[in-house]
């Protein structure tokens, strides 16, 4: 069930103010900004509110006041930030989309991207974590890397923005 602000969609198609049903059968659920996403028993990938930024992966940018499978791909993890999306799928591969003006999405570039993008080739991510514009992830080998807006220091690198990975020593 969900709560709280209803402004953009993201609790589904309710109106009350009290707790709603939204999917069922959802093993995990994130939210962002104005944005929420759950993966289902199936590993299946629903997104719903704003996606002004493309950040539900549906190849648009129009809000969705209703859960939406994103593809049939099968999902591992998920992690929202203010205006974007990131994943892990469980064969460890990491894709992010939505907003990417601060290089939040890793993919080096600071374009918008609306579809699941992955993010290098690797198959070694084993968690996601997503905040406002930055994003970090841990591979395998235990590193953990960080990507996006740094302006606060966020990303733990000494700098003051960095749009591609960053390895943060242990």
């Amino acid at each position: 069930h969900c709560w709280g602000d209803h402004g953009r969609g993201q609790r589904g198609t309710t109106v009350s103010p009290g707790p709603a049903l939204v999917i069922s059968n959802v093993k995990s659920i994130a939210l962002g900004g104005e944005h929420s996403c759950a993966i289902s028993n199936a590993d299946l990938l629903h997104c719903w509110g704003a996606n002004s930024h493309g950040q539900l992966g549906d190849d648009s940018q129009s809000d969705r006041m209703t859960p939406r499978p994103i593809g049939t791909a099968r999902w591992a993890a998920v992690a929202l930030g203010l205006r974007h999306t990131c994943g892990l799928m469980l064969n460890g591969s990491l894709w992010c989309w939505g907003d990417n003006g601060r290089g939040q999405l890793g993919d080096g570039t600071r374009v918008l991207q609306d579809i699941p993008t992955q993010i290098g080739s690797e198959t070694e991510w084993r968690s996601v974590s997503a905040g406002g514009r930055e994003t970090c992830a841990i591979k395998n080998d235990n590193t953990l890397w960080c990507w996006g807006a740094n302006g606060s220091g966020q990303l733990g690198d000494g700098l003051a923005w960095s749009p591609t990975f960053v390895r943060i020593a242990p």
